[in-house]
């Protein structure tokens, strides 16, 4: 016969401590959860914007990256065309 292991459960007596209250969740005062959600919501508004900086910010330099190497290989080309037409 194989042995059974023995656990012990904590009661309540072990969980409750006399005399003490324990406030419900949603016991805090309208106030303070209203304070608490323009202050989050303060913080995601600076992190979106942070974000969206940074990403605009590397979409503008890779838009002028792009621009500068077509100009580059553009421009010696419309330069040859120019002279020719002024020299014909």
């Amino acid at each position: 016969m194989k042995t059974t292991k023995t656990i012990e459960l904590p009661v309540l007596k072990d969980v409750v401590v006399l005399g003490k209250e324990v406030p419900a969740k949603n016991e805090l005062p309208p106030v303070l959860n209203e304070l608490q959600a323009k202050a989050l919501e303060q913080q995601i508004e600076h992190i979106v914007q942070k974000r969206l900086e940074v990403v605009l910010k590397k979409a503008t330099d890779q838009a002028i990256t792009d621009i500068k190497a077509h100009l580059d290989k553009m421009l010696p080309e419309l330069i040859k065309a120019t002279h020719k037409k002024a020299y014909m």
